[in-house]
């Protein structure tokens, strides 16, 4: 099983914006929910924080997903960053 084509595949056509707060939201959002879990501050403001933050982009990821399927992926560099809904 190729998992480095595999993902290539999912993440090429997303547009740069949803890749960047990807990086610079998601993740970091995701490394706060686990501190916090383990810490014993999982119902605390910062979590709740950190679990939308992280849920916004996960929608986000959703919403272009099911648009890649409809559409094909094959026209789709994920440079564009208006959404590539041309």
């Amino acid at each position: 099983m190729n998992v480095k084509g595999s993902f290539a595949i999912w993440w090429k056509p997303l547009p740069l914006w949803l890749k960047l707060a990807t990086v610079l939201i998601a993740y970091p959002a995701w490394a706060l929910i686990v501190y916090c879990i383990v810490s014993g501050t999982a119902k605390g403001a910062l979590s709740l924080w950190a679990v939308g933050a992280f849920g916004l982009v996960v929608l986000l990821h959703i919403m272009f997903d099911s648009r890649n399927r409809k559409k094909g992926i094959e026209h789709l560099g994920g440079l564009e960053l208006h959404g590539g809904d041309d």
